[in-house]
């Protein structure tokens, strides 16, 4: 790996907790639909950050199903966070568009939740950077 991959992995690694404390801020405000779309975009980070520390250019995509797919390729394990990826994945468009879905309270809490703990169990995968 080269220091250029380290250290953009770091830089995403770096800018995903911003996306949690902005959920958690969101919360507190009782912005749920803010919550789910930035717990969602942490994980979307910390994946990316996965496949770039080993070398893969994600695609640009925001479905968190096909980046763990990707990050499987690597580390099979990895599959074991996929029902709540896909319960997850559904924040990305439903929390940002008018006439969508509105989240609650209960959804919100899930999903901030959810998205701390892949987070950390997915960042403990490639741990040294």
């Amino acid at each position: 790996m080269s220091e250029n991959d380290v250290l953009s992995a770091k830089e995403w690694i770096e800018k995903a907790p911003e996306d949690l404390k902005m959920a958690e801020y969101l919360l507190k405000g009782k912005f749920f639909n803010g919550v789910c779309f930035h717990s969602q975009q942490a994980l979307e980070k910390i994946l990316k950050a996965f496949l770039i520390f080993h070398k893969i250019t994600p695609k640009k995509v925001h479905t968190l199903v096909f980046l763990l797919k990707e990050c499987s390729r690597v580390d099979s394990s990895l599959v074991e966070f996929m029902p709540e990826i896909k319960r997850m994945d559904r924040f990305y468009i439903a929390a940002r568009y008018p006439q969508t879905k509105e989240f609650n309270n209960a959804e919100a809490q899930e999903s901030f939740r959810v998205s701390g703990e892949l987070f950390a169990k997915i960042k403990e995968r490639f741990q040294g950077i």
